[in-house]
């Protein structure tokens, strides 16, 4: 048995299917607004109010890793006398420098 479709029957379907298609391409297109505001604005943050130089912050264990890469080991730092960190730019360039005193150490570490 095969049924047939009238004309009728034929543009109420393609109807439907376009208000469908179009309901599905505007809820995509409120999606994909959505996450372009939500990335931008991301952006724009992390490039300015989220993005300072920072002064004098830096404490004993943010600068450890500088003993501890050239095997002279943490436990000889005093104290940190300063610190400065930069913003970082869009492609992650910044500057971190640290003032330490550190006690306790010979020349023949130095030169290792």
């Amino acid at each position: 048995m095969k049924i047939q479709l009238t004309k009728n029957a034929k543009i109420g379907l393609k109807e439907k299917m376009v208000k469908v298609s179009r309901l599905l391409l505007t809820i995509w297109g409120g999606i994909s607004l959505i996450g372009v505001i939500v990335i931008g604005c991301y952006v724009i943050y992390s490039m300015t109010l989220g993005n300072r130089d920072v002064e004098g912050k830096a404490t004993k264990s943010d600068v450890r890793f500088v003993l501890n890469w050239c095997g002279l080991g943490d436990e000889r730092i005093e104290k940190v006398l300063n610190s400065y960190n930069s913003a970082h730019s869009f492609t992650g360039d910044h500057l971190d420098v640290y003032e330490i005193k550190i006690t306790n150490i010979t020349v023949d570490e130095l030169t290792k």
